[in-house]
């Protein structure tokens, strides 16, 4: 099959330093958990030990802070390029994709209620539409059976979000970067061929 449909999962930290000064009598903003379903469509293997796949992920957004508190919907459609054999063993796997949020996880983050207004913190209603667009690539290698060893790097761009206006909005971009390191203490006799 070139397609299936699964469950999707993501999760989000409570708000930072920064935030919070900048929400200072506002809600403070606890850590999230996004569930949905996920269409995965493999478009084409160019090479062996390579696929260009489409994942579009439909999620609701839950925030767990003194209880749990739906946040609305977030569309996050990601084009990504896996590779096995890059060079010398080493695999790669690229993605490109898109955060687009509904009204409300957007007035979650980026809205600003008249009775939270302030002379730095003008009133702000947000609007549903892109929150963010994201780059990333970890290159990995396998240093024997069990270890393996990786590199991360990840742009997000919120710079044209349809709320970078809002006065919550700090960043029109960030990058992260990350190693690590995966050990497999058993694996299944037999291994699923990709």
């Amino acid at each position: 099959e070139n397609w299936l449909f699964d469950l999707g999962f993501a999760a989000g930290l409570d708000g930072n330093n920064q935030d919070l000064v900048a929400r200072a009598g506002m809600s403070k903003l606890g850590p999230t958990f996004e569930v949905g379903p996920r269409f995965r469509w493999f478009i084409a293997k160019p090479a062996q030990g390579s696929l260009i796949s489409l994942n579009v992920p439909l999620r609701g957004v839950i925030e767990i802070n003194g209880g749990l508190k739906s946040r609305g919907v977030v569309l996050e459609p990601t084009l990504r390029y896996d590779n096995d054999h890059l060079f010398a063993g080493i695999g790669l796997v690229a993605q490109a994709g898109v955060l687009i949020g509904d009204q409300k996880i957007n007035a979650h983050y980026y809205g600003v209620a008249p009775e939270f207004a302030t002379s730095l913190r003008p009133t702000y209603a947000a609007k549903s539409g892109l929150m963010a667009t994201k780059l990333s690539a970890v290159l990995y290698k396998e240093i024997n059976p069990e270890l393996s060893v990786a590199v991360f790097a990840r742009w997000d761009g919120s710079g044209n979000a349809a709320n970078a206006e809002s006065p919550l909005h700090f960043k029109s971009s960030a990058v992260t970067f990350a190693l690590g390191a995966t050990y497999s203490s058993y694996k299944s006799r037999q291994m699923v061929k990709r």
